[in-house]
């Protein structure tokens, strides 16, 4: 790895391979972080549920 080394991510990486169990809480917390990545994230959720919206609408429709 080339550059410095930023203490604060050096301290998440570590962080994050000795507590593997707090994996969602950690990705939470990256969201909330990355303002950008929670965008893309809440885009990708939106559009999703508009395309199954109309799918579960017809499933309940014909049963």
């Amino acid at each position: 790895m080339s550059g410095v080394i930023n203490p604060a991510n050096a301290y998440h990486v570590t962080h994050y391979r000795r507590r593997n169990k707090l994996t969602l809480p950690m990705i939470l917390n990256n969201i909330n972080n990355h303002k950008l990545l929670s965008a893309i994230l809440l885009a990708v959720f939106v559009t999703l549920v508009m395309v199954l919206t109309p799918v579960i609408n017809k499933l309940l429709g014909k049963s």
